[in-house]
């Protein structure tokens, strides 16, 4: 016969496993769902645009680097400079005209306030910003910081009873990373949720891979020509090394709208 110390650890063991498997399940659930909540309000169309406006962009900074003949990190602040100019031309003509608005001082239906383009889908608000490596958290900028307030009804709750509100609202960031083998391109862009007190992530995903989850073409099936018919961007006056609000000394070559604050 086991002993009762023998039998009481073993429960113990077991309620550890219940307890860590549940937690596993509500993440994958609580995840679930915020993928539903994105996919209700964000069209597979109005995703895919933002993604090819973003890599057109990029491209366009790389080519105006390239013909200027900069190079080393001189080449990589023009690129992306140039890169956030001519993403923020496409992005403010693109998304009032494709059932969305744009907010760069209060989100709609909320006291939160911002310092840079924010894309407002109804309940749904996406941004971007730079990260260097998968996983990283971008810079803790006041309009990440402010925004991410919103995303407390998503935030991993370690249960299935999850019971989000029905006036949920949802901040969305589209994190790019640079190719490090080409000045032009980006090695990945991912789409994710930030936990409301910043320190980590709600929804992490390869943004290619959840427009997949629509269960329609991938986006990339897109000729890049249709990516931005409309290109041109001017550079003011002399270019100055672009370190923006994004990151610190070393850390990414863009920036946001406004460098500091937002």
């Amino acid at each position: 016969m086991p002993s009762s110390v023998g039998w009481g650890l073993s429960r113990k063991k077991l309620r550890y496993k219940s307890y860590h498997t549940q937690t596993a399940l509500g993440v994958v659930v609580q995840q679930s769902a915020i993928r539903a909540f994105i996919r209700q309000h964000v069209t597979r169309d109005q995703l895919a645009d933002d993604l090819q406006m973003l890599r057109a962009a990029r491209r366009k900074g790389g080519r105006l680097s390239e013909d200027g003949g900069f190079q080393g990190k001189g080449a990589l602040r023009v690129a992306g400079y140039a890169a956030h100019e001519a993403y923020e031309q496409l992005f403010r003509s693109y998304v009032p005209g494709h059932g969305g608005a744009i907010a760069d001082h209060v989100l709609p239906g909320t006291n939160i306030t911002v310092h840079q383009a924010v894309a407002v889908y109804g309940p749904v608000y996406v941004a971007r910003a730079t990260i260097n490596c998968r996983r990283d958290l971008p810079t803790p900028n006041a309009t990440r910081k402010n925004a991410a307030q919103l995303n407390a009804a998503f935030d991993p709750q370690g249960k299935l009873d999850i019971g989000l509100p029905p006036e949920k609202r949802c901040f969305v960031l589209l994190l790019t990373r640079r190719d490090p083998q080409d000045i032009g391109a980006y090695e990945a862009i991912d789409i994710a949720v930030l936990m409301s007190d910043f320190s980590g992530f709600s929804l992490y995903e390869d943004a290619d891979t959840f427009l997949a989850g629509y269960g329609e073409v991938n986006a990339e099936s897109v000729p890049d020509q249709q990516a931005a018919p409309n290109m041109g961007i001017k550079l003011r006056g002399k270019v100055q090394p672009f370190t923006g609000g994004e990151h610190g000394e070393g850390q990414g070559d863009e920036g946001d709208t406004q460098k500091g604050s937002g």
